[in-house]
């Protein structure tokens, strides 16, 4: 922040937030306050006036009966920087391609995935990946699909899966996932993961066809 540490103590963190942070911390405080821990991104003012982006890990403790919410800050100028090199990369491709956090919200989304959801992109960033793809109020892992960004956040590995999606008229159609880890934190854990989204109805209606057609000459 390139202030002291003299100065530090005396400053409110109200001091720090850009508007857009100030804005999400009085939900964050209420969540931080009734016991539950956090991992969230903020930005913070600079004395120089400059902002950076930081990963906040964040959990209320009680010391001698007293409520204080206890929390680490990282500096990550330098995976937001990489991500949106990976963001301008992807949106010349016609693969789907989303980056997710760890609560399964959509920090980036190209072109060919908003229009393989039929939604445009600044009405994806920001919610729930199973509220875009699966049009549902639950993470899809909940009804039994083998969601691979959570086998992502579980394992540190890639995982690869197909899905059985709805799209915006109802119609079903097969995605194939494949995704990766994109950045970790200090103990090794996955933060944010990439996803990518391959639309493989008709070769799953071909493959469906030729086994309907080995039957019948089985027969």
């Amino acid at each position: 922040h390139g202030y002291t540490v003299e100065e530090m103590p005396e400053m409110n963190l109200k001091d720090l937030d850009t508007p857009e942070t100030a804005e999400l911390a009085p939900a964050r405080m209420q969540r931080l306050l009734a016991g539950e821990p956090l991992t969230f991104e903020v930005e913070h003012y600079c004395k120089n006036g400059r902002t950076i982006p930081l990963e906040v890990s964040a959990n209320m403790v009680i010391i001698n009966g007293e409520k204080y919410i206890l929390g680490f800050h990282r500096d990550i100028t330098e995976r937001k920087r990489s991500e949106e090199l990976i963001k301008n990369i992807l949106e010349s491709v016609d693969e789907g391609f989303i980056i997710l956090d760890r609560d399964f919200r959509v920090l980036s989304a190209n072109r060919a995935y908003a229009n393989m959801v039929a939604m445009p992109q600044e009405n994806i960033i920001g919610r729930h990946c199973y509220e875009v793809s699966q049009r549902g109020s639950t993470p899809c892992s909940g009804t039994g699909c083998d969601c691979a960004i959570k086998k992502v956040f579980e394992t540190r590995t890639a995982h690869a899966s197909v899905h059985a999606h709805h799209d915006s008229k109802g119609g079903l159609v097969y995605i194939e996932t494949k995704a990766y880890p994109l950045s970790k934190d200090g103990s090794g854990d996955v933060v944010t993961a990439i996803e990518t989204l391959v639309d493989i109805t008709e070769r799953q209606k071909l493959e469906e066809q030729l086994r309907q057609s080995q039957k019948m000459e089985a027969i």
